[in-house]
């Protein structure tokens, strides 16, 4: 099964080469690079700083967007175009396959981290710019996890695109969602007040914190400190195991 898995790893890479994907990498690296200088020159002050948070911003929507856009595509078009039914004609487990592809993907997930914190580094993030890149490493990881997930339970890949992305904004912003939640039962609440409370408290338990990964911070104010790290290596871990879990349950459940 080892070598299964790494053979179907070798190739989602080489597909990742074929398609384009790196060319695509890089020229967002490019872009990020540009921008950020450009801001940086045409601003007045704190260009350094400016020229940082640009990177950071741009660099986690830019890595999160074409992995999930690769993972689902690339999986739905080998779904579709029948191409699994030879890989698992051959002495190939449903189980080798998916994590065949999900190291794939995530190989290509460390380059593409590696990449944008390179630019990050180059632009005076410092060693900072390693631990960002770190984490962001393990934040396309778990999207990645997700949208395989999507793809094999949705079929259609815009329905399972568009549900990676809502799972991303959500994980990403329900910090926010519970401060609403909390300011709106102060005083005297009513009970669809209290309830909204109780519903976004209850989906914070369920989803990633994920406003805890890649913070723009890191790269202004200084490293991470270790249990922000080891935090985050913990809930990619733990989201990553029960998502692929859940992926080869409905995948063992499909007909090819």
């Amino acid at each position: 099964m080892p070598r299964h898995v790494a053979v179907i790893a070798r190739y989602t890479l080489l597909e990742a080469w074929r398609s384009g994907f790196f060319w695509l990498l890089l020229a967002l690296v490019a872009l990020q690079f540009g921008v950020a200088l450009f801001l940086s020159h045409v601003s007045i002050t704190e260009s350094a700083e400016i020229r940082r948070t640009v990177v950071a911003a741009g660099a986690r929507l830019s890595a999160v967007f074409i992995l999930a856009v690769f993972a689902v595509f690339s999986t739905a078009r080998e779904f579709h175009e029948r191409g699994i039914d030879y890989v698992l004609a051959l002495p190939v487990s449903r189980a080798a396959y998916l994590l065949g592809r999900g190291a794939g993907l995530a190989i290509c997930g460390a380059i593409v981290a590696a990449a944008f914190a390179a630019c990050a580094a180059s632009l005076g993030g410092g060693v900072a710019s390693a631990f960002w890149g770190l984490s962001l490493a393990l934040e396309v990881w778990l999207v990645t996890a997700f949208a395989l997930f999507c793809v094999i339970t949705l079929a259609q890949p815009v329905s399972a695109l568009v549900a990676c992305g809502g799972f991303y904004i959500l994980a990403r912003s329900i910090n926010t969602f519970l401060l609403i939640a909390a300011s709106s039962t102060v005083g005297d609440p009513s009970w669809s007040d209290r309830l909204a409370d109780w519903v976004i408290r209850g989906i914070a338990l369920i989803v990633p914190r994920m406003d805890h990964f890649t913070r723009t911070e890191w790269l202004l104010a200084g490293s991470p400190t270790a249990p922000e790290i080891a935090a985050c290596a913990v809930q990619t871990c733990v989201y990553v195991l029960l998502i692929t879990a859940a992926a080869l349950f409905d995948l063992y459940r499909r007909e090819f």
